[in-house]
């Protein structure tokens, strides 16, 4: 039900008496144009989903930075990315965080937005490590770094964990690969079993010193955040600890024993200040804990004030 004009008159004199009417003025502009770039996004994902039904295999799309990411279009999360409005506050930060000479680390690469986005921005004076542990997944993205020609980058086939061996990734079959999870998968279904290695931050670091240097990690792995925190206890637990974007979903995060909460509580007992970035302010803002998370990427920063210069 739509406001009535008159309230509509109320709340803006309410907001020209306060001195505020100029501040309300753009967040309802702002509010307008994400319902507007909802909608064209969802047009652009279901065009590109009916590609797949016309035999079309997959589709490039180039990044701002430069790289040509590729999109098969048997990918949710590939329509998703298609479709112009996925992350995109959270592209936003890497892109504004990362400069030339940067070490980036991609821990839940899946098929390589941020990884690519990110090598394009630290260029061939830093390194990009992507760690990806399903086959398909994998080569997929292995052949795109390899057909950008981005030799400073370095897929791993392998899963960050608390401890190294082997274990069961739910890896899809239908389109869900964005899901893949070493815990219950949280979305779509058709998932098969892989055989995958386990690895921990802190033995890969010790065989990769380059990696030590990370300005920005980002970590997204459906649930399985705590146990690569765990597994990296020597880096994160260091007070010159590498800025991080994480993300909070606790639907996958009690497919692996946990949940939101915990993991906010790990990285604030590790010296983590949490934060969620805000695009049109272009800030940092204080991210309080929640009861429930249903789907949010937060930044976790043990230096605000150098944060905030890179972002300004």
């Amino acid at each position: 039900m739509s406001t009535p004009w008159s309230q509509r008159a109320a709340n803006l004199w309410h907001h020209w008496r306060r001195g505020t009417l100029q501040r309300r003025l753009r967040s309802q502009l702002r509010r307008r144009r994400r319902r507007q770039l909802l909608a064209a996004s969802q047009r652009r994902a279901d065009s590109f989903r009916q590609l797949r039904h016309q035999g079309v295999p997959s589709v490039p799309y180039r990044l701002p930075e430069g790289p040509e990411l590729t999109l098969p279009t048997d990918s949710h999360l590939a329509a998703e990315i298609y479709g112009g409005a996925f992350e995109l506050g959270e592209q936003d930060f890497l892109s504004r965080y990362l400069m030339p000479g940067d070490v980036f680390l991609d821990v839940g690469a899946n098929l390589g937005l941020f990884t690519l986005r990110a090598a394009g921005r630290v260029t061939d004076s830093g390194r990009v490590f992507a760690f990806e542990p399903s086959a398909k997944t994998f080569q997929r993205l292995h052949q795109d770094v390899e057909r950008n020609g981005l030799h400073w980058v370095q897929a791993i086939q392998a899963a960050l964990s608390d401890a190294p061996g082997q274990a069961t990734l739910h890896a899809s079959s239908s389109g869900w690969d964005a899901w893949n999870s070493l815990g219950a998968p949280a979305e779509g279904d058709g998932y098969a079993q892989e055989e995958v290695e386990l690895i921990t931050l802190d033995a890969f670091l010790e065989e990769h010193p380059a990696a030590a240097r990370a300005a920005l990690i980002k970590l997204d792995v459906e649930g399985w955040e705590s146990r690569v925190l765990t597994g990296g206890g020597s880096l994160f637990a260091s007070a010159e600890a590498p800025t991080l974007l994480v993300e909070f979903n606790d639907e996958a995060a009690a497919g692996a024993g946990t949940s939101g909460q915990a993991l906010y509580r790990q990285l604030a007992e590790l010296g983590y200040d949490l934060l969620l970035w805000d695009s049109d302010l272009r800030q940092l803002l204080p991210a309080a804990p929640k009861e429930h998370y249903v789907y949010e990427n937060l930044v976790a920063t043990k230096n605000l004030l150098r944060d905030q210069e890179r972002l300004s």
